[in-house]
């Protein structure tokens, strides 16, 4: 669904409320209207408990999405651009797609660069910081986390648009390959994707429901479901996105895969698409094997936080892409010591004060003896290698 709301900018208190979408856009207008007659604020939304449940609705409800973005811009944590802006107001200005490779083949704004977000603290390193720099993706969540990144990096002049490709494309009314190529350089920072297109059928047919889920949801779950099949292996969806025709075309043609049929169906279509490329576990068409780790760090004890960076380093070393997810305790091996964020209520102030700031901070899970427990002698002669050693150690594939 797309949300727009209006609100006051001084104060953030709620004026107006629009939604289009599918199923569940009367439940979301409904809480609008009544936070509008009650007076309520966008920082009111942020915090509003709406029923929960898997089928019915997120954990963080798309009302309290809006909230988010709404509150960001008040506070002066986000800066946006919109699509009414393009071109002219983004004369002199950086474009930067930072989807996945998958989705800037699909479709992207002419004249961007593809800065995929996981590689955007490499590609920025020599960037003049005094460059206007405008930023976006899909809907605005992952442009969001990059425009904190650059910020943070001393980026001056940042802005995200506002609804991200999504709402840009509704804006212009356009559609995935009917924008005339004006000749502005494509830029990539990632490989370019097999283009290998056909494959004979292996009779393994697997089925995908995307129905309610807006453009890239269908692509992306057609994506992830494909990383576990086999060469010749089909896949049928289902989706309600009208734009998913030309999505689905221009997704098998980047990555070599077969469109076996496709067929209107309600607002969408029923499609049936046939893998080409790799085998799983088997070589990539570039001849690397596909292999993942994922870990979770849930700890705060700095051996256990220690012990899932070697492990990390030991499946990089080996070739994996290893991602390491940080959450409850282990968050705190990752705060920055001299870092204080302003606003904070006292009960907010006194856990911050409580809980660990960085690696160095962390206690060890048994035999701690008062901090003494961590005095083992490391590479540098006073203690053990410090974490953020670890952590670049770990950029590297050391």
């Amino acid at each position: 669904m797309h949300i727009k709301v209006l609100f006051n900018p001084e104060d953030g208190r709620l004026l107006g409320a629009q939604i289009v979408g599918f199923d569940g856009v009367d439940k979301r207008l409904d809480v609008f209207t009544m936070a509008i007659r009650q007076g309520l604020t966008v920082f009111d939304l942020e915090n509003q408990e709406l029923a929960y449940a898997p089928p019915f609705g997120s954990a963080k409800d798309p009302v309290n999405m809006a909230g988010f973005l709404a509150s960001n811009v008040v506070r002066g944590d986000t800066e946006l651009w919109h699509a009414r802006d393009y071109p002219e107001n983004l004369e002199g200005a950086r474009l930067l797609d930072i989807r996945t490779p998958d989705e800037y083949d699909i479709w992207h704004i002419p004249g961007a660069e593809n800065v995929p977000i996981d590689t955007i603290r490499e590609a920025c390193a020599d960037w003049d910081r005094d460059e206007p720099l405008r930023v976006y993706c899909a809907v605005g969540f992952r442009s969001h986390l990059v425009y904190r990144a650059l910020v943070g990096r001393g980026f001056t002049d940042v802005r995200m648009l506002s609804g991200g490709s999504s709402t840009f494309r509704d804006y212009y009314d356009v559609e995935p390959l009917d924008i005339e190529d004006i000749g502005a350089p494509v830029i990539s920072y990632a490989e370019s994707a097999s283009t290998e297109t056909e494959t004979a059928a292996s009779g393994v047919l697997e089925h995908i429901d995307a129905t309610g889920l807006a453009c890239p949801g269908p692509i992306m779950a057609l994506s992830k479901k494909f990383d576990s099949l086999n060469r010749g292996d089909e896949v049928e969806i289902q989706v309600s996105d009208p734009g998913f025709k030309a999505d689905g075309l221009a997704w098998a043609k980047t990555n070599g895969h077969t469109v076996v049929d496709i067929k209107p169906e309600g607002s969408g279509f029923v499609a049936v698409f046939r893998k080409g490329g790799a085998t799983v576990g088997g070589p990539a068409p570039g001849g690397a094997a596909l292999k993942k780790k994922s870990m979770v760090v849930f700890s705060g004890d700095f051996d256990k936080v220690l012990a899932s960076f070697i492990i990390a380093n030991g499946a990089r070393a080996m070739g994996d892409d290893v991602s390491m997810f940080f959450t409850f305790w282990g968050l705190n091996a990752l705060r920055r010591p001299d870092f204080h964020k302003h606003g904070k209520n006292p009960v907010e102030k006194m856990f911050s004060a409580m809980m660990p700031k960085g690696a160095e901070a962390l206690n060890m899970s048994q035999f701690n003896l008062f901090g003494g427990g961590r005095g083992q002698p490391g590479s540098d002669g006073t203690g053990v290698r410090p974490e953020a050693q670890v952590g670049a150690d770990l950029d590297r594939g050391d």
